[in-house]
């Protein structure tokens, strides 16, 4: 369904499906839409709405539903998402710079090379999120959700990093620098160290961390390639495969750290302390090679929180899921309540309009008592016939005048008879 360049003024869209729906350059505005749909700057924005290269620069939608729509390459700077629902969207490619995702469900949508450049993601959900080659420089993450996303390439500089889930994320060639932040928990062996995401595979080119403390650090196949380490304390770090070209390690500390398959084409070790240094090409010792491997497991097994924690984390998110998902949305409490306006008016409660009650010319604010035609004729003859009964009854016995006679004849009779007569003997 295509409804770009439409003139939808007083459309009554009530019941359509939308899922899909094209659009863009829509003048007017439709009477009704159905639920979770809603017009911004032209497109009609709502769950699969189809919005690939959309301009909603600086559109405010708080709280819609985005729920798998497809927003590929659209242009999204500066626009509110506060509360909105994108769960499994298509934002790859997508602009946006300077947009307000706090409290956005964006749970397993894909950012792939989007740019996200001082986007804020307060309490954002981004679990699950593939956020690969995506650009989040200075980007804030602060009690945001991220368990399991994938940030593989992406550019993290000058990112604020407070109190955020990074737990099993993958942040492989992830670059940063001037990295702000406390209280969150990254994914196995990084560390936020002197404003930098230290880990393995961490894309540490150029790098400044001179003197840094990066004792035990695991940055196997790290890119430390070009990196100021100058009196870095190194000691029983772990280096396997990491790419150390024309990197300057001048003074630093290197007591029994593993540099096995790594590269230090052309790099500065002027002063550095080797002792109990391991060095090895490809073609070493398989069991040397296997001792470290299992070192760096067991280090990433101890490192990892318990499943009781992990447990009670799932718990408190499905909890509060269930509950965001429970409360009623706007759109259901205005229907409600249009509903309830909606119905006519009966003030006496008689079950009678007061607009019938207007036309049977009967009062609106007094109960109205109906009776059925037939039940009506029927209690009329009857008692008609119990009334012709009642007649005949009465009729047939003396009146009281007759009986008064009677009376008053025997009484003069019995008078006559003792007065002056002989009794009988």
């Amino acid at each position: 369904m295509n409804f770009s360049n439409a003139d939808l003024t007083d459309a009554d869209l009530t019941g359509a499906n939308l899922e899909g729906v094209s659009s863009g350059g829509i003048v007017g505005a439709p009477m009704h839409l159905p639920v979770g749909y809603q017009v911004a700057l032209g497109y009609i924005v709502g769950p699969k709405a189809n919005l690939p290269g959309a301009n909603l620069a600086g559109a405010n939608l708080d709280s819609a539903n985005l729920i798998e729509a497809n927003l590929e390459g659209a242009d999204l700077t500066g626009a509110t998402f506060r509360f909105t629902e994108l769960a499994r969207g298509n934002l790859d490619q997508a602009q946006l710079d300077s947009a307000n995702l706090t409290g956005a469900n964006l749970n397993g949508a894909t950012l792939v090379g989007a740019t996200l450049n001082d986007v804020n993601l307060t309490d954002a959900n981004l679990g699950e999120a593939n956020l690969s080659g995506a650009t989040l420089t200075g980007a804030t993450f602060l009690s945001t959700n991220v368990l399991g996303a994938d940030f593989t390439g992406a550019d993290l500089k000058n990112a604020t990093l407070v109190d955020s889930i990074f737990m099993d994320a993958d942040f492989s060639g992830v670059s940063s620098g001037g990295v702000t932040g406390s209280g969150s928990i990254f994914p196995q062996g990084f560390a936020l160290v002197s404003f930098y995401l230290v880990g393995p595979k961490a894309n540490l080119a150029g790098a400044d961390i001179g003197d840094a403390n990066l004792t035990g650090a695991v940055l196997n196949g790290a890119n430390l390639a070009g990196a100021n380490l100058t009196g870095a304390n190194l000691n029983q770090a772990q280096l396997g495969g990491a790419n150390l070209t024309g990197a300057n390690l001048e003074s630093a500390l290197l007591n029994d750290a593993s540099f096995r398959d790594a590269t230090f084409t052309g790099a500065n070790l002027n002063g550095t302390i080797l002792e109990g240094v391991t060095i090895a090409s490809a073609d070493s010792s398989r069991v040397a090679e296997l001792e470290a491997q299992l070192a760096q497991a067991i280090a990433e097994r101890d490192a990892r929180p318990t499943s009781d924690a992990f447990a009670a984390v799932q718990s408190d998110l499905a909890e509060a899921v269930a509950e965001r998902d429970a409360r009623p949305t706007q759109d259901a409490l205005d229907a409600v309540v249009a509903q309830r306006d909606s119905r006519p008016l009966d003030s006496d409660g008689d079950g009678l309009t007061d607009a019938k009650e207007a036309e049977l010319e009967t009062n609106a604010l007094e109960e109205t008592l109906f009776v059925l035609e037939d039940y009506h004729d029927e209690t009329v003859e009857a008692l008609e016939t119990a009334y012709q009964d009642a007649i005949a009854q009465r009729d047939s016995l003396p009146t009281q005048e007759s009986y008064d006679a009677l009376e008053a004849a025997y009484a003069a009779t019995v008078l006559e008879r003792d007065s002056g007569r002989i009794p009988i003997t």
